[in-house]
């Protein structure tokens, strides 16, 4: 799955976290996390746009994996501080699921292919949702 994310300038970093290992860790919940953290330098505002990408929209996973990445990134950014002996600014986090299709146990309401994002809520994460899109800007993602 391919997706090109357009709208960001230079000031802008892509992590694939779900890649990242940590050593002694081998599988189990406590491994899931997102696919990619953009981090997104916009005037004197940090955003961390948590982005996970599903081919079928689960009721659950997507949501559940975002919500396991925030502790990943403070614990980057405590790294970073001690190595740089600076503290960081406060980021701005938001959540993205970026998905081809709904799984058929979900709402069968017709989503066209590419359509606007929407808001989705599930275990205390409240997340963009873009369904079928392959190109999707920055701020439909960000929101507001």
């Amino acid at each position: 799955m391919t997706i090109d994310l357009s709208g960001l300038g230079h000031d802008t970093v892509t992590i694939r976290v779900d890649k990242m290992g940590f050593s002694g860790i081998k599988d189990g919940p406590w491994k899931k996390c997102c696919d990619y953290v953009v981090i997104h330098q916009a005037g004197d505002t940090v955003r961390a746009l948590f982005v996970e990408l599903k081919r079928t929209l689960s009721d659950s996973d997507a949501c559940e994996q975002l919500r396991r990445s925030l502790p990943w990134l403070n614990y980057l950014r405590s790294v970073c501080e001690i190595e740089s002996g600076s503290v960081f600014v406060d980021l701005e986090v938001r959540y993205a699921v970026i998905a081809l299709k709904r799984h058929q146990r979900l709402d069968k309401q017709h989503i066209k292919q590419g359509g606007p994002a929407e808001t989705w809520s599930h275990g205390g994460i409240q997340a963009t949702l873009a369904i079928g899109a392959s190109n999707v800007r920055f701020r439909d993602l960000w929101g507001h």
